[in-house]
């Protein structure tokens, strides 16, 4: 499960970018809601799932099972992609949005797919702080 797991997050990004949202939801239908939770990147995916389907219950659901999953073990780079999820739904305030996409962005490489998601969310941060 775990090789699907980092196989389905690897495409995540290219398939919310490219539209084929339906395309990540049959992937995720193919496991029950307590191996996606035990499973750090399918947990990641199922909180990309619900951000673009604007269901922020599903993104802190998502995120918060992905920090479980992780543990000890867990990828700093999982974790950051973590962090940008949950700051696209403004847990607790905008400073608080920019404050994490800003961590998170330090901890991703240049060439991650969601450095892109990371820029776009300090720029909103910035903009609506003023």
């Amino acid at each position: 499960m775990s090789r699907a797991g980092d196989l389905i997050w690897s495409d995540t990004a290219g398939a919310l970018g490219f539209g084929q949202v339906a395309q990540l939801e049959r992937w995720l239908g193919a496991f029950s809601d307590a191996q996606v939770a035990d499973c750090q990147p399918l947990a990641l995916a199922a909180a990309a799932y619900g951000l673009v389907r604007g269901d922020r219950n599903l993104v802190e659901h998502g995120t918060s099972a992905a920090l479980r999953a992780a543990g000890a073990d867990g990828s700093a780079e999982l974790a950051a992609e973590g962090a940008l999820l949950r700051a696209m739904v403004a847990e607790d305030s905008v400073g608080r949005m920019g404050e994490l996409a800003e961590a998170a962005c330090a901890d991703l490489p240049d060439d991650s797919p969601w450095q892109g998601l990371g820029c776009f969310e300090k720029g909103v941060a910035r903009h609506l702080s003023g």
